[in-house]
């Protein structure tokens, strides 16, 4: 990392409904220009790669809640 890199930072998650979903909005300050922003930038990009293929693969899970209440 270079001496210019910050040593601290603030990354604020928001969660809000949109059209009957849920908006994830991801702020990571400060970010300073260079290639380690661009590195930084594409290590939250893979992340949220990740768990969107996380909860597609959940979404087509059948759910536990209802195959309890199916069973005697």
């Amino acid at each position: 990392m270079s001496p210019e890199w910050p040593t601290e930072a603030l990354v604020t998650v928001t969660f809000t409904e949109h059209a009957g979903k849920t908006r994830l909005l991801l702020q990571h300050s400060p970010l300073p220009p260079g290639r380690e922003r661009e590195l930084c930038c594409q290590g939250w990009e893979e992340s949220f790669d990740k768990l969107a293929e996380y909860l597609a693969q959940e979404a087509h899970r059948p759910s536990t809640t209802a195959a309890a209440a199916d069973s005697p």
